[in-house]
């Protein structure tokens, strides 16, 4: 997942270069994984690029939880899209 992200921000970020006083400079969208199902994921994805120089950089891209968020958290957060997927949670109660 996170080699994907790193593809998918890059394109947006390459898509809004400019060129600022000889030097080219990229913004990377602040994006994130959203995990339906289950918390016991990491709280990021991490990915270590190693530049042609040696020099190593960390991407790290957020991981949301839906499952973490009460319904009350839902409506104050104003993440309305996630209500959806908050019933969700109730899946193994169903028997």
């Amino acid at each position: 997942m996170i080699i994907r992200m790193v593809q998918y921000d890059f394109s947006i970020a390459m898509d809004h270069a400019e060129n600022r006083d000889g030097k080219y400079y990229m913004e990377f969208p602040q994006s994130c994984v959203l995990y339906l199902r289950g918390k016991g994921e990491p709280d990021f994805l991490v990915m270590v690029m190693v530049m042609p120089d040696g020099r190593k950089m960390e991407y790290q891209v957020p991981v949301v939880h839906v499952q973490a968020y009460t319904k009350d958290e839902i409506f104050q957060k104003k993440l309305i899209f996630l209500l959806p997927f908050y019933i969700m949670r109730y899946e193994k109660n169903r028997d």
